[in-house]
Formats: structure tokens, sequence, C-alpha cells
């Protein structure tokens, strides 16, 4: 009887023991950097452009395998289901596991403990990275019941470019204003509704928000200033730092994709620069809170199928203002073969007649990327680089961490696996 006293004791301790250790080791600041289309060619060429980069710091590193449910190449809305949520979905789905079953997100868990909550994206608010963070659709392309669900999710912050993907026949503008909030229950299947008076929309020009000096509502900006991420960043931190409870932030560099699906080297790079900037921030952030905080870099997928040679030629990847209108719409093939001269490119014979081509293509309206897509091409065969695609890869991509709990991301793991442990840190105690 002593014995079994003894052993039951024993367990109860080591019970005790695990659930204080998995509570304390909770970080109570959480970053989540999601580099939307940024495969590891493109850190690596960036690292080579820019030198060591702001994520160099994160000491733990891994390596994420991108792949949708159906161990397929994954698109952003699948991706960033795994990285909000923890499971694997089919492409198009945000907030919906494989079978259909809607699924809280990491933030949607933070919330509900009573923490701070910040989406942060350079592009529309509803695409599909951040609407993983707070909707449950089937399609990604359903824009109106998207912005529709952000009011329950009671996510603090929410901040992009503007609105993706909205139909003819719904008026963007009541979003803008939030007129799109006062008409009843916003969101399907939540008993926590908020009327247009409790949120803070502010659109186009975001002065207002950086001009709060505390969160007394939900805040939802719409503004080009949006790829400024860094400032975002900064804003948020001051905004949601004074918690007692902590906060959880996701901010997404969401053109480094579009880079990669224009094959644009100069335009992804000038990108990558601005996310990694942000990261930047937040590594402040934690030199002063080093025991409280976690920080997280990765990417959602790898758009473009970029290579890199042993020959990487820095004058081609310039991003100064004029190397980036090389491509002008609006130039003649003449004028962008001498624009391209005088950057030192020489097209050669088979260039010349597909640029011929493209711009037959162009002016009969069939196909007005060719010119575009064929300059890129030649700039990146003269910088050591080259693009098999402009749509994504099911390479994996990089993972970087640095804080509480970061040993926990090391190594190779599934990006639901990220979104899982993320997950964990903020599920109700028992």
């Amino acid at each position: 009887m002593k014995k079994l006293l003894s052993i039951t004791l024993t367990i109860l301790t080591i019970f005790i023991f695990v659930f204080s250790a998995t509570a304390a080791d909770a970080p109570k600041y959480v970053f989540l950097f999601i580099g939307d289309g940024m495969g590891k060619p493109h850190v690596d060429l960036a690292r080579i452009v820019f030198g060591k980069l702001n994520m160099d710091q994160l000491p733990v590193r891994g390596s994420i395998s991108t792949v949708n449910e159906e161990r397929k190449t994954t698109d952003s809305a699948a991706s960033g289901t795994a990285f909000a949520c923890g499971v694997k979905t089919k492409n198009g789905r945000l907030g919906i596991d494989a079978n259909g079953n809607d699924v809280d997100s990491c933030a949607v868990l933070a919330k509900r403990q009573g923490k701070r909550c910040a989406i942060l994206t350079t592009v529309g608010v509803n695409n599909a990275t951040p609407a993983a963070f707070y909707a449950h659709v089937q399609a990604r392309g359903e824009a109106q019941k998207i912005m529709a669900q952000f009011p329950a999710s009671q996510i603090d912050i929410l901040t992009g470019e503007g609105i993706d993907g909205m139909k003819a026949n719904v008026k963007q503008e009541d979003f803008l204003t939030g007129k799109a909030y006062q008409s009843g229950p916003t969101s399907a299947g939540s008993s926590e509704n908020f009327s247009s008076g409790e949120i803070l929309v502010i659109a186009k020009d975001a002065t207002p928000f950086f001009a709060l000096k505390e969160l007394k509502q939900p805040v939802l900006v719409y503004s080009p200033s949006a790829s400024d991420l860094a400032k975002y960043v900064q804003k948020s931190i001051e905004l949601m730092q004074d918690s007692p409870t902590g906060f959880f932030m996701m901010a997404e560099g969401g053109h480094i994709d579009h880079g990669g699906h224009g094959n644009n080297a100069q335009y992804m790079l000038a990108e990558l620069q601005k996310f990694d900037q942000a990261i930047g921030v937040a590594l402040k952030f934690y030199q002063q809170h080093p025991d409280e905080t976690l920080i997280i870099v990765s990417a959602d997928h790898h758009t473009g199928g970029l290579k890199l040679t042993d020959k990487i030629n820095l004058n081609y990847l310039d991003m100064t203002p004029a190397s980036l209108q090389i491509a002008c719409d609006n130039d003649a093939e003449d004028v962008v073969i001498d624009k391209l001269s005088a950057a030192g490119i020489t097209l050669t014979d088979a260039e010349k007649s597909e640029l011929h081509q493209a711009y037959q293509l162009q002016d009969a309206r069939k196909h007005t990327n060719g010119v575009r897509n064929l300059v890129f091409h030649a700039i990146a065969r003269y910088a050591g680089i080259s693009w098999s695609t402009y749509g994504h890869t099911s390479e994996d991509v990089y993972l970087f961490a640095i804080g509480v709990g970061a040993e926990k991301f090391a190594g190779r793991e599934e990006n639901s696996d990220v979104g899982a442990k993320l997950k964990q840190f903020y599920a109700p105690r028992q």
C-alpha cells in the first residue's frame, strides 16, 4: 500500500512539474513573421545582395514542408491555415480542415486567454494568409464573407493595403467606412457580434492609427502605407505591450510573393528587405524582453522556382526606380531593347524574336505580360539566377526562431506542426 501511494505521489509530482513547466515555458509575447512566397533561394539571394539579414540573428533553424493535405503544392490559403490553425487542408480553404470542419486559429485562442492580438499584412486584409487567422470559408475568394467574420474574432488590430476580390455587386465602401458592420450579426457560427460603433475603421490615410495612444476598441486599417510593415509592427507593439497577459502578432510580407509570381527579382528583393526590417523591429523588442518573447520567421511556400548559380552579378540586381522601370508597359519594342542595352543587357537573337512575338500578342491583347516576363528573364540571366515557373513549388522553406520555446521549432517539420505548437501555448488550462 505504501509503495502504491509512493508511486502515485511520484506520478502526481511529475504531472505537476510538467504542467508547471509548460505554463512557465509559454511565451508572453509571440511574433510570427510569414514571408509570402519566400523560398530558401529568395533568402539566400537576399543575403548575397544585402549581407547578413535580421532573420539571420535568430539562432534556432528549421526547414518547413509546405505541401497541402493532399501532399501537393500548396496555395496561400492551405498553408496559411496550417500556420494559423495547426491542420493540413485543401487548397483554397481558410480556417477549415480537410474534413470541412471549422478550426480555431492560434490568434483566436490567444484572444480567449485575454491576450492582445494583431494581424498585419502588406496586401489586402482579407487575403489568404491574414484571413486564415480569423475566418472560416470553403473558398478563399469569398471576400465579403471573410470580411464579415472579422468582428467576431475580436482581434485587436487588422491592417493591410485594402480589400481583395470584392464582387461588382458589393459596395466596397461599406467596409471601408464600417457601414457593413451595422446591420446585426456579421459572422456565421458565432454568438459574438460587434457593431460598427465598436470597431474603429480607418481607410486610405492611416494617420489616425499612428496617432492612437491606446486600444479602446478593435482597429481595422485599410491603407497603402501598410507596405511599410516595420512601421506597423512598431505601432502595434506600442499599442499592445502594456497588456498584462501579453500579445500575439502575425506579420506578413505579402508582396514578396508578387515578385516571385512576376519573376521580378528586383521587386522581390526590395519587398524581402522591407519584410526583414520589420523583423528587426521585433528583435529590438526581444532584446528588452528576452525571457518573455518568442519570434518565429518562415514562409508559406516558394514562389517562382528561383534558382541561383555560382556567378551572381549584383550589377543586375540594382533596385533603383530606374532599373525597375526598364520593362515599362508603354515602351515601344526598340525602346525596351535600347533600355536593356544601356543597362548592359544584350538580348540574344532568340530573345529578340520572343520579344517581337510578345509585342504582337500584347497588341492583340492576348497576353499582356509577355514583354515584361521576357525582360525580367533577360535580367535574371545576366544576374546569374533563373526562374522555372510563375506559380508555386513544393520545395521546403526556412524557419528561424529565437526566444522562449524556440527550440521546439528546430529541425524539419510540417507547416501544420508549427501552427499546432503555437496553439499549445494558448490551449485552455485544465
